[in-house]
């Protein structure tokens, strides 16, 4: 969760509270117009960035997985990382049969 996201559950919390415990109705108007402010940051980042470059609004996981392909290189954190020949088209290593694998 980004930083924006945080502030909108914690002003919202806030909001919920200060409804709740009956604080003056001034609080509560800034309390929203500051969430208020938060939402319209929120979206004019993703409008930003959807349009500038799509690739930030991805998963972190899905960056380095397309980096791995990119690069060639398969693997996982138990098997280690393997470097595939570019020109093969197998994604088997080499040395390894279709008996050998599990």
């Amino acid at each position: 969760m980004t930083s924006l996201g945080w502030l909108l559950g914690i002003l919202l919390t806030a909001i919920l509270g200060a409804v709740y415990l009956k604080a003056p109705g001034l609080l509560v108007a800034a309390l929203s117009a500051q969430e208020f402010i938060t939402v319209g940051l929120y979206l004019y980042a993703y409008v930003f960035f959807m349009r500038t470059d799509p690739e930030a609004l991805r998963s972190e996981r899905y960056a380095l997985g397309k980096l791995a392909i990119d690069k060639g290189v398969i693997g996982d954190d138990l098997a280690g990382i393997i470097e595939v020949e570019p020109s093969g088209t197998s994604i088997v290593p080499a040395g390894k049969k279709g008996s050998d694998r599990q």
